[in-house]
């Protein structure tokens, strides 16, 4: 086996260096090695992380037979589940994916948009006028109504206030360096994710309130379903397996909480970027302002989301702080060859999101931050995969762009916002999602 160059420091120290300075090193690595890197040192099974568009292709494209995407992490599998969509076998995980994609088809979406006008009116309003907010809170804020109307529907049809609450603070949790070092500990020694002391056993205590949560209001749906409006949940009350036998409350529960976990931090954070961009480059925000001619009282959201400038927007924004930087990594099944390497059985394969952004030959000034180039020019999904591709694909990609533009367009027609304290941000990771460091804005209602 063939492997690339990369850097030769060890798999310990390569990890600090991705957990706590993951732009920087990677930028490091790729100008000193190329586009196709050997990370981990000489750990085994290898990884090789891969960010040009042919080899991406070969990937995405590969059968299942030679690329799995099934993943493995025991610490992912604790808080999402065994039945988890990510680690369903890959014919399994495709007919999930088939009940669960209608949830966010144009139909669906179209009810969804003008609870994401409401939501985001209603949000900003609870801010007082005239004073400073943090940026990534008041987003997750959003998020999470949004996405829990996706998958319960309306408030008034379940317990809301209890799961929001408790949601919250299960991902509050990620900010603490004590579980962060935990968490670290249990990557090297599994057995401690069945240990609950200290920081991990309110993690679980809270992650074991929340299932309870989800479990009643899976219960209460199924008993009577007439009573309950179309959503994720009643999708998957309805779905048979591939024994024509309903799906069991936990399979059901695992999928909501892949659905929550997935979509709740990564939309927040772009939401959060988004702003900052807008407000941090004056000319973006004064072209935005020329196109959003709504009425602050009548935002019509299927208009919104054909804006040509706002789209440009919401994809540069994903395209230069995308939430994540990798997709969801591969193990090779059978020997493969993709470029100049010839990968043996069970070597891991890291998509570069990040890096395959920044290819100065796809787009220039890559740290330049311009919408006008999605306005210009079209980008192949081997090129531009802020959701990932193939199999894998984020389920949840076209109600997170179609949220970021109503977002977005909501506040710029009925608010005035002002960074604090306006200044280059550079992404720094918070769990596996990439988001900016503090951020806080001036916010005033328009008159």
């Amino acid at each position: 086996m063939n492997l690339p160059p990369g850097p030769k420091s060890p798999y310990f120290w390569q990890l600090l260096q991705i957990l706590f300075n993951p732009t920087d090193s990677l930028d490091k690595w790729s100008k000193k090695y190329g586009d196709t890197l050997k990370l981990g040192g000489n750990k085994k099974p290898y990884t090789v992380s891969f960010s040009s568009p042919d080899a991406i292709q070969a990937i995405l494209t590969a059968s299942p037979e030679a690329i799995g995407s099934v993943q493995k992490s025991e610490l992912v599998k604790t808080l999402l589940g065994d039945s988890s969509l990510i680690f369903l076998p890959e014919q399994e995980h495709q007919r999930q994916r088939k009940l669960i994609l209608p949830s966010f088809h144009k139909e669906s979406l179209e009810n969804c948009g003008r609870e994401i006008v409401n939501v985001t009116k209603n949000t900003m309003l609870n801010l007082t006028s005239g004073d400073s907010f943090e940026v990534r809170s008041t987003m997750k804020k959003i998020s999470l109504k949004v996405i829990l109307y996706s998958i319960f529907g309306t408030k008034d049809s379940f317990n809301d206030e209890q799961i929001s609450q408790t949601i919250i603070k299960i991902f509050n949790r990620f900010d603490s360096p004590q579980l962060a070092c935990y968490l670290l500990t249990a990557r090297f020694i599994p057995i401690f994710l069945n240990i609950e002391i200290g920081v991990w056993k309110t993690f679980k205590q809270l992650q074991q309130k929340l299932d309870i949560l989800i479990e009643a209001e899976i219960i209460k749906q199924r008993e009577s379903p007439k009573s309950f409006e179309k959503n994720l949940l009643s999708l998957l009350l309805l779905a048979k397996n591939e024994n024509k036998q309903s799906l069991t409350e936990r399979e059901i529960r695992d999928a909501i909480m892949t659905l929550i976990f997935a979509g709740f931090e990564t939309a927040a954070a772009a939401m959060s970027w988004m702003l900052y961009w807008v407000h941090y480059i004056p000319e973006v925000r004064e072209k935005l302002l020329d196109e959003l001619v709504f009425p602050s009282d009548n935002i019509e959201p299927m208009a919104v989301v054909r804006l040509p400038y706002l789209g440009a927007i919401c994809n540069e924004t994903l395209r230069i702080t995308p939430p994540a930087l990798s997709a969801f990594s591969r193990t090779v099944k059978q020997k493969i060859k993709i470029g100049k390497y010839d990968l043996e059985p069970n070597t891991k394969i890291d998509v570069s999101i990040y890096l395959a952004h920044r290819r100065k030959s796809v787009y220039p000034e890559p740290n330049k931050f311009n919408p006008e180039r999605f306005l210009q020019n079209q980008f192949s999904p081997y090129e531009y995969l802020p959701f990932g591709g193939g199999q894998c694909r984020c389920l949840g990609a076209s109600l997170a762009q179609f949220e970021m533009k109503i977002v977005l367009a909501t506040i710029m027609t009925n608010f005035e916002l002002q960074i604090v304290k306006p200044k280059p941000l550079k992404p720094k990771r918070h769990g596996i999602v990439m988001i900016p460091p503090q951020l806080s804005m001036k916010i005033t209602q328009k008159k």
